[in-house]
């Protein structure tokens, strides 16, 4: 008698060994290389990112305060841009936020339009060049700063836009086809500035933070589940927070805050408790004024670093390097244009490295800080476990890993080579001619000259058949059972 083997319904097994990227050794104080920095219009605010006219490769927009215009830089590939192209914004904005608000399939733009105290609408017509839609107007003033999130969980985009001067946030729901209902509007403190988002009390919904410069606090409003949102809960902060950041720090699974303290020149880290709540603030002297803020991993290793830029003239970024803990070393500094305001943190040349793009209010100018640390090795698609018939159909596992240079299959932990049974051993896709010694559990091990990474686990369980008619010709012969007894021995029932 041969041993039981796994039954169809015992097959599925795919074990949580989720793949990580490779961890790179960077030396965080020359992480990034000398900027570039590319003319745009007068005064430049605020920076969007995106594939604005469809060709896969990210494109950056920024605002122009000065000349009223959005700028857009269409990626060529390998992080270099066409030159600027400008579209007429209709108004002075200081914000711009990128997303598609009609479902076209292409990403829009709107705009805090300062001018008309209202959300300005640039529409998209595929190829990357804007025009002036709706104007949005909002409850109070002076919008300087908004977002498109899902506020309601609808699967269409809504617009966030603050009021500094009425000390208003303002919510225009979306309806999915470029319009959005007249705005609701929920108060916070005094002259809000950069807010962030994000589910902070872990039941499925965006909420909101913003940092008031003029009250010296933070305003939270908690989602009610229907894009509606409570009453402000007052977080005291001091010295005019300006930017706020929302990240898991210590990987504990809950939202951790990052603010930027104006007067005192400090990140502030404020752990997530999971329920709305943060724990007493940890200070990080930037030495100098701090404005935007954000959160990325630059430097690989699986958690998210502070970088920001400043308000006192520095015409540099500084950032703050985790230990993965929430804890954190710097600042390190690195050269920009002249006067940077806003920053975006993205991988612009498809190298998996995490760079940064400022806005440069004096400069007139975007930066481009590439990181050094890249290319980085990373899985962007595991194998999926399978069910197979033995003698049956080839079955295939596949792995997308865009920076690998070679690959190496696994099965049950025994390095495979190509035979009878498996093809592309060595290769991103792996064929396997299924029978009772191919049931098991599946890795890929993928590497480049960053390192080396296995995918996660992936199983295949053979169900265990052996019919007469070995050939499947409709036809009993002695071919059949010659083919039957050697399949027999190889452990068919």
């Amino acid at each position: 008698m041969h041993a039981p083997r796994l039954t169809a319904a015992a097959t599925l097994l795919l074990l949580a060994n989720a793949a990580s990227s490779v961890h790179a050794q960077c030396d965080p104080a020359t992480m990034f290389s000398q900027s570039v920095d590319l003319a745009t219009g007068d005064g430049p605010y605020e920076l969007g990112a995106g594939d604005v006219n469809g060709d896969g490769i990210p494109d950056i927009v920024s605002i122009n305060a000065i000349t009223n215009d959005l700028g857009v830089f269409l990626g060529i590939g390998d992080g270099a841009f066409a030159p600027v192209s400008f579209y007429a914004a209709g108004a002075q904005a200081f914000d711009v936020s990128l997303g598609d608000i009609d479902n076209d399939g292409d990403i829009d733009a709107v705009i805090a339009d300062i001018t008309n105290d209202a959300v300005g609408i640039l529409t998209n017509d595929g190829s990357g060049a804007f025009s002036i839609g709706a104007s949005l107007p909002i409850t109070g003033g002076s919008p300087t700063h908004l977002k498109l999130i899902d506020s309601n969980n609808d699967g269409e985009l809504d617009i966030v836009a603050n009021a500094a001067a009425g000390s208003f946030i303002n919510v225009f729901v979306g309806a999915g086809d470029g319009t959005f209902a007249p705005a609701a509007a929920y108060a916070v403190g005094t002259s809000s500035q950069l807010a962030a988002y994000g589910d902070v009390n872990n039941d499925g919904h965006i909420d909101i933070a913003t940092p008031n410069t003029g009250s010296d606090n933070l305003s939270l409003l908690l989602n009610n589940g229907d894009g509606t949102f409570a009453s402000q809960i007052t977080i005291p902060s001091e010295d005019g927070p300006v930017g706020v950041a929302f990240g898991d720090l210590d990987s504990d699974g809950n939202l951790d805050l990052v603010e930027s303290i104006n007067g005192t020149m400090k990140q502030r880290v404020r752990f997530g408790a999971g329920d709305g709540t943060f724990s007493t603030s940890v200070d990080y002297d930037v030495t100098e004024v701090p404005g935007d803020n954000t959160l990325a991993d630059l430097d690989n290793d699986g958690d998210l670093d502070i970088i920001t830029v400043f308000l006192s003239g520095t015409s540099q970024v500084a950032t703050l390097i985790n230990d993965g803990a929430g804890n954190f070393s710097g600042p390190f500094f690195f050269d920009a244009g002249t006067g940077p305001i806003a920053l975006l943190a993205r991988d612009i040349n498809n190298d998996f490295a995490i760079d940064l793009v400022t806005a440069n209010v004096f400069g007139d100018s975007v930066s481009l800080l590439i990181n050094k640390c890249g290319p980085f090795l990373s899985i962007i698609s595991q194998p999926q476990s399978v069910v197979a018939t033995a003698f049956g159909p080839a079955e295939q596992m596949t792995v997308s890993a865009p920076l690998a240079d070679t690959y190496q299959w696994y099965l049950n932990g025994t390095p495979l080579a190509d035979d009878t049974r498996f093809t592309g051993t060595t290769s991103d896709t792996l064929t396997i001619n299924p029978d009772l010694n191919t049931e098991g559990t599946y890795r890929v091990e993928v590497a480049n000259a960053a390192g080396t990474i296995l995918s996660q686990n992936a199983v295949m369980a053979v169900i265990n058949t052996c019919p007469a008619d070995q050939n499947a010709d409709g036809l009993l012969t002695p071919a059949d059972f010659s083919a039957w007894v050697g399949n027999y021995n190889a452990g068919c029932d």
